[in-house]
């Protein structure tokens, strides 16, 4: 069963309340908390009344979601979007992953903020096609685990924003 649409839109309503009330009573949001590099391992909030919290304390930096995509595969579903100030000024771009359980609330959501990212031109048309994304990115890390990068890096799109944190000497997060 997929994901319903207003399912995803209230876990990421701005309202805490309304949001973690559509998360499972054992649901796991694992997001950056603001301290240090973005690249920082995320915070956890496990259960309803520390979602609620980590959403009332800043999951989203201070800003109001607005999704902008949004792609489903049966339980699973993957938002993005910006995040808007109340004045209406854009912040930041969000990604999240959400994984719905049987009773259909949210099991699992995984939130990234970024800096802004202006939409892609492509978002919105009408004729996506009906690709498979697993086989896409399984010939992407098939190809750059070879060290075909040409190759990986036509598994993008013309528009496609490649956003590589920022690692310091020894494989480690500055």
């Amino acid at each position: 069963m997929p994901l319903a649409p207003e399912l995803a839109t209230t876990a990421l309503s701005d309202d805490p309340e309304r949001a973690s009330g559509a998360f499972a009573e054992d649901a796991l949001l694992a997001y950056w908390d603001g301290v240090g590099e973005e690249t920082a391992p995320r915070a956890l909030a496990h259960g309803r009344d520390q979602i609620r919290a980590a959403l009332a304390d800043g999951a989203f930096g201070g800003g109001r979601p607005e999704i902008l995509v949004r792609l489903e595969g049966g339980a699973n579903c993957l938002l993005e979007g910006r995040l808007t100030w109340e004045t209406g000024d854009r912040l930041e771009t969000f990604a999240a992953s959400l994984q719905r359980e049987r009773t259909g609330t949210v099991a699992r959501c995984l939130l990234y903020r970024a800096p802004l990212v202006e939409p892609s031109r492509t978002w919105g048309e009408n004729d996506r096609g009906s690709g498979d994304a697993r086989a896409v990115l399984d010939a992407y890390f098939e190809h750059l685990g070879r060290g075909r990068f040409e190759e990986a890096a036509n598994c993008f799109s013309e528009d496609c924003l490649y956003w590589h944190p920022p690692y310091a000497p020894g494989g480690r997060p500055r």
